[in-house]
């Protein structure tokens, strides 16, 4: 059961100016965990787990669309419920900076962790925690690290806060801004509605990229 929270409990979203200064930061990392997740997770609303967990192979096209495939990691990785499972256009600004490069250099395997079938100091009792938990742990205390403190904005989950407000403020309708985000109403409709990944692309183009804010200068 979902427990209810009281005033001044409820979790909140970044605002565009910690948006675009997070992204910032992100763009002068050369971890990539750190220089890709926040732009994956500002422009498609995803949950961490699910994009630190992304594989190469599942970046790929549909229909001429650059796509990531959202699903458990061919490792033992999981996701949240059914609805998780679901196909994400890729935001224009993140092939610009050169992630469809970047996946091309890593390969088919994972984006951000190291193959735990590669490795020859796995252990038997590794397998009970997905290598992608670790990867979304650093993320965060990245983030946090960084100055952005607000115990009410989850280092991470303020970002998906954030997009749906955007899908909001830009009129996108909710059952596509769902679609996009692995959102499930509760409706059983829901289990029959597959977006089309071009109505889906129009609504990822969409959305703006925050800048970072300029300084005052006196």
């Amino acid at each position: 059961m979902r427990q209810n929270k009281k005033a001044g409990e409820r979790m909140q979203p970044y605002d565009d100016a910690e948006v675009g200064r997070i992204l910032a930061l992100a763009d002068k990392e050369t971890n990539p965990a750190k220089r890709w997740l926040p732009w994956l997770l500002a422009l498609s609303g995803a949950r961490v787990g699910e994009v630190a967990q992304l594989w190469g192979l599942r970046i790929t096209e549909v229909d001429g669309v650059p796509v990531m495939k959202i699903a458990p990691a061919e490792d033992g990785g999981s996701l949240k419920n059914e609805g998780s499972e679901r196909t994400v256009p890729i935001h224009p600004a993140l092939i610009e900076r050169g992630f469809l490069d970047f996946v091309q250099k890593r390969g088919d395997g994972p984006l951000f962790y190291c193959d735990r079938r590669m490795r020859t100091d796995a252990k038997p009792g590794d397998a009970r925690r997905h290598a992608s938990k670790g990867v979304a742990n650093h993320l965060a205390a990245w983030v946090r690290e960084n100055g952005f403190t607000n115990p009410r904005k989850a280092p991470s989950h303020a970002f998906r806060h954030w997009l749906e407000t955007r899908c909001q403020r830009l009129g996108i309708l909710d059952s596509v801004a769902d679609a996009i985000q692995g959102h499930a109403s509760g409706q059983e409709a829901d289990g029959y509605r597959h977006g089309p990944i071009a109505t889906l692309a129009e609504a990822v183009c969409r959305i703006p990229v925050p800048e970072e804010p300029t300084p005052n200068r006196r």
